[in-house]
């Protein structure tokens, strides 16, 4: 009789322990993948923009650029040098390191910044800036930026809910030891940079 008691005890506190996990709202185990898939498609949906700006903005800004005719080749240079940059700082899923988010979010800008610089240069070029191309690609790569900066607040916002999950109160207890990580978040701009 004593062995029967022990063993509906330890089945009552095993039945309790896995409701405790699968069952209540807002620490239940189905959540975490929720937002953990949620956080990957955000990551995803960036990505998407972060690539498009790499493989098909740039030779296009490099392919205006080229046009001028007392073009500084350094810029060129320095754009190629960003693009390589991001090929050694690849992110596949959604960042769980701060410090590689913080080196991929570097190498990003620095890709935008060599871009900038030589939309500039053609800016400064009149025949180029008349063009109806010019004014496209501009357009483009403004639109594109702006649309970095969303998907980077998405990505933020879904980062952050998923660490608040794993962080509360029952989930805190089973998260870790079944392999959900914290995911990174892109580090704060100063100085009146969007984000």
């Amino acid at each position: 009789m004593k062995k029967l008691a022990i063993a509906i005890g330890g089945l009552v506190v095993i039945i309790a322990v896995l409701l405790l996990v699968l069952g209540l709202p807002g620490g239940s185990y189905f959540r975490l993948v929720r937002l953990q898939q949620e956080g990957e498609t955000q990551w995803a949906k960036l990505q998407n923009t972060y690539e498009r700006r790499a493989d098909r903005l740039a030779p296009n800004v490099v392919a205006m650029a080229s046009a001028i005719t007392n073009l500084d080749k350094s810029s060129l240079t320095e754009l190629a040098s960003a693009r390589a940059a991001l090929g050694r700082v690849n992110l596949n899923s959604a960042p769980t390191d701060p410090a590689t988010l913080a080196a991929f979010d570097q190498a990003q800008e620095q890709l935008s910044a060599a871009i900038r610089r030589l939309l500039k240069l053609c800016e400064n070029d009149p025949q180029l800036q008349a063009t109806r191309r010019f004014e496209d690609l501009q357009t483009q790569v403004e639109g594109t930026e702006s649309l970095i900066n969303a998907e980077q607040r998405n990505f933020d916002k879904a980062a952050v809910a998923y660490d608040a999950a794993i962080d509360a109160y029952p989930a805190k207890l089973y998260a870790r030891i079944l392999g959900f990580k914290r995911l990174a978040s892109f580090p704060s701009k100063t100085g009146g940079e969007e984000r």
